[in-house]
């Protein structure tokens, strides 16, 4: 466990601390980013939908699986300190 250079606002893996031995030695890499609710095109298991979620887990790298580059919408519920999975985020296509 890591966290980004200091005055990073955009975690990412090529921004960690310490040095690029995270970045090539870590079989996984994740990035937990708080936000205000936002609404975000999100796949879930009954289709896709527009919902507001709070926090975004974007996968920076998955070396013994596919989904580096994925992000996933979560809701963070500070009364329980419990994060629900809401599903994949889904790029806008252009024009819509």
């Amino acid at each position: 466990m890591t966290h980004p250079q200091r005055g990073v606002t955009e975690p990412s893996r090529e921004n960690l601390a310490g040095s690029t031995a995270y970045e090539r030695f870590a079989e996984t890499i994740i990035t937990i980013t708080n936000h205000e609710p936002k609404a975000s095109l999100v796949r879930m298991a009954v289709g896709t939908v527009e919902i507001d979620h709070n926090r975004t887990v974007r996968i920076e790298k998955s070396r013994n699986g596919r989904g580096t580059g994925c992000r996933l919408a979560y809701d963070f519920d500070s009364e329980s300190l419990t994060m629900k999975e809401l599903g994949l985020i889904i790029k806008r296509k252009e024009g819509k």
